[in-house]
């Protein structure tokens, strides 16, 4: 059970990864206008 779980927060934080870099992005470009 323990494992599936840290599985599960491992696929979470690639997600998070995966979307934070784009939002980053388009942050720096919103403060750039």
């Amino acid at each position: 059970m323990l494992k599936l779980r840290l599985k599960v927060i491992m696929q979470n934080q690639k997600l998070c990864w995966a979307l934070s870099r784009p939002l980053k992005y388009m942050g720096l470009s919103i403060d750039e206008w």
